[in-house]
């Protein structure tokens, strides 16, 4: 199964700058025109990779700034969209052999309404490729005994302007240990979580 998702922040023509990929231990590093727009993570000690943070052209981070690593400690428990789970953007769906890949395990305590459902989490098989504007790599589907039950290759392409910040998103998943079963949830499956400041009840009440 083949997904495939774009982000587009902002809307021009103009030449695109050079994207410029580093490597560091658990992470890459994306830089667009010499300027940081996002670093992706894939730290095996958290339940899914992700890219944090998400920033336009000119440099504002429009994604919100929890939670870091496995700590939501930044976050509001008491607000209506805490959710701290929600990683700026990432994949994962809430029923998968019937395991969560959705929420994480780390933030059980926070949830209410979880049941008894187990929790599954992704760790990095190999780093495939870095190279020119995309990152490449393969993961493990695991259920909390660390059985495999599939495999997730992500591709993220970069690209940009001056005025606009581009993410091409391409997510591959394999059965590698019979059928993968894809249940009928509302918890998933591809994410964006902007800033607060974004959301548009806060942007209505600002404005007025």
């Amino acid at each position: 199964m083949r997904i495939l998702a774009g982000i587009l922040l902002a809307v021009s023509l103009s030449a695109a700058p050079q994207v410029q990929l580093q490597r560091a231990d658990k992470q890459v590093h994306v830089t667009i025109g010499g300027k940081p727009f996002s670093t992706y993570y894939f730290d095996p000690k958290i339940a899914k990779p992700y890219l944090m943070p998400l920033r336009t052209a000119s440099g504002v981070v429009v994604t919100r700034s929890f939670p870091v690593e496995n700590s939501a400690a930044m976050g509001d428990p008491k607000g209506s969209s805490f959710e701290p789970h929600q990683r700026p953007l990432y994949f994962g769906h809430g029923d998968i052999d019937g395991l969560d890949f959705w929420q994480e395990q780390v933030f059980d305590h926070y949830y209410t309404d979880h049941g008894h459902q187990a929790y599954g989490h992704v760790v990095l098989k190999k780093v495939d490729e870095i190279s020119g504007d995309h990152i490449r790599a393969t993961f493990t589907l695991r259920d909390p005994n660390d059985r495999v039950i599939g495999e997730e290759m992500q591709t993220y392409t970069f690209s940009g302007d001056d005025d606009t910040r581009i993410v091409d998103c391409d997510i591959v998943m394999t059965a590698t240990n019979g059928p993968l079963d894809f249940g009928d949830t509302k918890e998933g499956t591809f994410a964006l979580r902007l800033a607060t400041e974004l959301l548009s009840r806060h942007a209505a009440a600002t404005a007025g």
